[in-house]
């Protein structure tokens, strides 16, 4: 089997290689690469060597699809949405908002030519929301989960 990462990076999603080598990898364009000969899907794919891709979900708007076109054992990453920090209004302190989730999946084994549903977690969209759940769903295996951040609280002047 060839190796191959998938990641939702939000959030967002990665399929293929280490988390170091994903982030890394990120960051080089001149390693993006218009297709994979090993899968369909993404919104960035990323050639890391000849027999290894990265498939990059970015988008919130709809779950991606992930389609293999030969068997392959893989590395999945996730990370949740973050979650929106308090919004000040007086005598009020807001707190930050909480780190998405993040899941590194090792030897997830995927089949040639079935669908797998890619979900990218959103951000707190509004003061003191929570962040999106990142996910990757497969017939082989249970549901792979990054949780969305907390929101950020708030406390009144001089509470303890």
């Amino acid at each position: 089997m060839n190796k191959l990462m998938v990641a939702a990076v939000a959030g967002a999603v990665a399929l293929g290689a280490s988390a170091g080598t994903f982030l890394d990898t990120l960051n080089a364009d001149s390693r993006k690469v218009d297709s994979s000969p090993y899968a369909t899907g993404g919104d960035i794919i990323l050639k890391v060597s000849d027999t290894e891709y990265v498939h990059v979900f970015t988008g919130t708007a709809a779950p991606g699809s992930f389609v293999p076109t030969a068997d392959l054992f893989s590395r999945v990453l996730l990370v949740g949405g973050g979650g929106a920090g308090a919004v000040s209004n007086g005598s009020v302190y807001p707190g930050g908002g909480g780190a998405g989730g993040f899941v590194e999946a090792r030897d997830v084994t995927f089949v040639n030519g079935t669908a797998y549903a890619v979900t990218v977690g959103a951000g707190g969209q509004k003061s003191g929301s929570s962040g999106s759940v990142s996910s990757i769903d497969g017939t082989e295996f249970e549901t792979i989960t990054a949780y969305g951040g907390g929101g950020g609280g708030k406390s009144a002047a001089g509470a303890a």
